[in-house]
């Protein structure tokens, strides 16, 4: 499975909800229909082009889901304007030696809302995330044996 390759993929999963029920949204019927013809008529490149519409199916599944009585999790987080904004930083520069506070002011918010909205719309802690973060790229590293 590609995912697993991916340095997030463990926190990516941890944050994301154990099931998304969606009803009748055509996008996403579509999307399922494209899914069964590409994976029964497996047509030259059918691999590359059903991995591509999984992607595109849980996407869109997020978004439907990502609606205030989603669950608190990534999408959530990162659909909050101040929220999404820390946690770029943290994505683009794990190593800048981030702080609650810090990231607080990069959400241009109170340390202690930004800590308490985070938890709760993320589901970890600011620096819960980071760590995990930290962590996916070190085993990432690792396996690509540049430590």
């Amino acid at each position: 499975m590609p995912c697993l390759r991916l340095a997030g993929c463990r926190l990516l999963l941890s944050l994301l909800p154990e099931f998304i029920h969606v009803r009748g949204l055509k996008r996403i019927a579509t999307l399922v229909q494209l899914v069964r013809n590409e994976a029964q008529d497996e047509r030259a490149a059918w691999e590359m082009v059903l991995g591509r519409l999984l992607d595109v199916l849980l996407i869109e599944a997020l978004r439907a889901a990502a609606d205030n009585a989603a669950p608190p999790r990534l999408l959530r987080g990162l659909a909050d304007a101040r929220l999404g904004s820390a946690m770029r930083c943290i994505r683009g520069d794990p190593r800048h030696g981030w702080t609650v506070e810090r990231l607080a002011n990069e959400a241009s918010m109170s340390r202690s809302v930004f800590f308490n909205r985070f938890r709760r719309e993320v589901g970890v802690a600011p620096l819960e995330y980071l760590l995990s973060w930290s962590m996916a790229l070190a085993r990432k590293m690792r396996a690509r044996g540049r430590c």
